[in-house]
């Protein structure tokens, strides 16, 4: 359960907006009070306050991810153990806790958990949360009540201290327990990783003028986003396509993980100019840079060098995809994937998504190009939005495209 829908961008569909630039100064929105005095000085915003950005769709960027955080407010509050009360269950996700503020225990925060802040808690202060299902399930609400009244009471004197992330919708007044985290929890919030990654790239583009940078696509709610960043330029792949290099910003607001730029690479097809498909690994071999959401961490560091890190990361990978045009026997690759795919657990990808690509790799190949646009196919059955199932898909794509593996 998510509090605002996610959405999906494909920002040339905007073409009123695509080619328009966006000044720093305008970027420079994205940047909470907190950040903003190190950031600015640090990154030298003002010298290059009045620049445009010349990324193409960098403009619906800025402006949906602004659309969003107005949706909803974000907020943390200090706590401990023994403050954290559980009002009720609701369901197997879903629970009611109420904090008490440590600063003064007149003041009670109280929402309902989403994302997976429900199990997070439960496990993190008892280690009961699959009892609490069970129990739910059952209709056991006398037992979870005992249970819990008692848990608590020895848990009186915990002083473990913890952030609740709370966000409120501001549509309807309701409150949401988005996470709990360590004190030392950094909050490089959507916001940031934005402007941090548009910024390096203006610089990057400034420096470089042959690197040329457009926004091909993203996917946002209130604690995540994904954005694909296409470079200009392609290379010949096999006869009819070609592979273009790209980037991935990945942050998750909620989740212990880290802000990800990851590298890419997308496959067109001369008789398709739809959206390509996508090659990428979901592994660290596939990430440039990595900021984890922890005090301390030195961001700017990690970006001092990301023109070198950019050039190092697409070299490699056209070395890569040389992998792809030595494939042999494409049927053979064709059928490891059926085989891969029709093992496919429901929770990584659905029933639906699994009958569907099946059906499509039950056709047999002659050649790399008709390997490669079934992919396409199977790529393109899952929304974008779909996060899981598209990772799912993707790894395995990769995997048996440049794996090396032997195909049995």
């Amino acid at each position: 359960m998510s509090i605002v829908k996610r959405k999906t961008v494909y920002t040339k569909d905007d073409a009123a907006n695509f080619e328009k630039k966006i000044q720093v100064k305008e970027v420079l929105r994205l940047l909470d009070p907190s950040f903003y005095d190190e950031y600015y000085e640090s990154l030298e915003i003002e010298e290059i306050l009045e620049d445009y950005i010349s990324i193409k769709g960098a403009k619906i960027l800025v402006e949906e991810v602004l659309n969003m955080e107005a949706k909803v407010e974000k907020y943390d509050i200090m706590t401990t153990s023994k403050d954290i009360i559980l009002v009720d269950v609701l369901d197997q996700t879903k629970a009611t806790f109420e904090i008490v503020n440590m600063k003064s225990e007149d003041v009670r925060y109280s929402g309902i958990t989403t994302y997976s802040s429900k199990s997070d808690i439960l496990d993190k202060l008892y280690e009961v949360e699959r009892f609490t299902n069970y129990c739910k399930k059952h209709g056991y609400g006398e037992l979870i009540e005992s249970l819990f009244k008692n848990l608590e009471e020895h848990n009186n004197s915990n002083e473990t201290k913890h952030v609740i992330r709370f966000a409120k919708l501001k549509k309807t007044g309701e409150n949401f327990i988005r996470a709990i985290v360590s004190p030392k929890y950094a909050d490089y919030n959507i916001k940031f990783s934005v402007f941090i990654t548009l910024i390096s790239l203006h610089k990057l583009m400034k420096a470089d003028t042959k690197s040329i940078f457009s926004i091909r696509n993203f996917v946002i709610s209130d604690s995540e986003i994904r954005v694909n960043i296409q470079k200009e330029g392609a290379l010949n792949l096999v006869t009819g396509s070609k592979v273009t290099f790209g980037l991935q910003l990945v942050n998750d607001e909620v989740k212990r993980d880290a802000i990800k730029l990851r590298g890419i690479f997308t496959i067109e097809f001369d008789k398709d100019k739809g959206h390509g498909l996508v090659i990428q690994s979901q592994t660290d071999s596939s990430t440039i840079i990595s900021i984890p959401h922890r005090q301390g961490t030195n961001v700017l560091s990690k970006l001092s060098n990301l023109d070198k890190q950019i050039q190092e990361f697409e070299k490699n990978m056209y070395q890569s995809i040389e992998t792809i045009k030595s494939i042999t026997k494409p049927d053979d690759v064709r059928h490891f994937l059926l085989k891969q795919i029709s093992r496919a657990k429901s929770n990584d990808f659905s029933t639906i998504y699994k009958n569907e690509a099946k059906r499509i790799l039950l056709n047999t190949v002659d050649n790399i190009l008709q390997l490669l646009e079934n992919f396409q196919k199977i790529d393109h059955l899952i929304q974008e939005e779909d996060v899981k199932a598209k990772d799912y898909i993707r790894q395995k794509l990769y995997d048996v495209l440049l794996g090396r593996r032997k195909y049995m």
